[in-house]
This record gives C-alpha cells, structure tokens and sequence, in this order.
C-alpha cells in the first residue's frame, strides 16, 4: 500500500493524514508513505514515483 499526502491538501489535512498513518502503523498495515509538493490531486509524476 502507498499512501500519499500532498503538502498543500486542502481536503485532507495533515493531522487528519497523521491520524490515519497512525491507524495503520497501529494495526500493524504495512505501507510506504509518499509526500509531495502539491494539493489533493495527485501528480503524475508522484505516480510514477510512487511504483518505483
């Protein structure tokens, strides 16, 4: 699983992305975590980045 988070998310806040990382690093969920420059909607290429 990869979860992205953009810095400048006007949808999904970072303490609400924190919260949900911590579910996931709580219930033992393997994923890799993505951030980049940008809003809700996810670049390109953060998508090519992402399945490298």
């Amino acid at each position: 699983m990869i979860y992205i988070h953009g810095n400048k998310d006007e949808a999904v806040t970072e303490e609400k992305f924190s919260e949900s990382r911590n579910l996931l690093l709580d219930n033992n969920i393997e994923f890799r975590e993505l951030r980049f420059d940008g809003g809700h909607r996810v670049d390109a290429q953060s998508i090519l980045e992402a399945i490298e």
